[in-house]
């Protein structure tokens, strides 16, 4: 009778433990920071609406820090976004309905916080990039 109940004891905290993963991401809204050369440009928030492997679907609404640029493209305002999600690894296409002129987020899922790159792109290919967090 012993057994069992230390058996049982065991699998309540194995399982309280693997549903309270911290690492594993989540929807919601992070708060957004994005860096050209080492100075904050951009922030904002993202809200993410669903998070699976083949969609990753949501909002976002950024504005430009300092001075204006033309060097970091269509990502300042506001919009829908979507992507994929594979492994802790995000992207995220934040003008999925143009062909041309794009800002991509790729970044890590760890805990509560995406860490990656964001890049500008047109159609000759990646015209910048630099370094973005959000956090939960």
């Amino acid at each position: 009778m012993k057994i069992v109940s230390l058996g049982l004891i065991l699998t309540v905290f194995l399982i309280a433990g693997c549903s309270n993963d911290e690492s594993s991401p989540s929807t919601g809204q992070y708060r957004y920071t994005a860096y050209l050369n080492s100075t904050l440009v951009v922030e904002g928030t993202i809200q993410i609406d669903s998070l699976s492997p083949q969609n990753v679907t949501g909002r976002w609404d950024f504005h430009a820090v300092g001075e204006e640029r033309n060097d970091i493209g269509p990502q300042i305002g506001s919009g829908n976004f979507i992507g994929s999600f594979d492994g802790g690894a995000l992207t995220i296409n934040l003008n999925p309905e143009m062909a041309d002129n794009n800002v991509t987020l790729h970044g890590i899922f760890s805990a509560n916080t995406i860490r990656g790159d964001w890049s500008f792109s047109g159609f000759a290919g990646v015209i910048n990039q630099g370094p973005f967090m959000a956090q939960q």
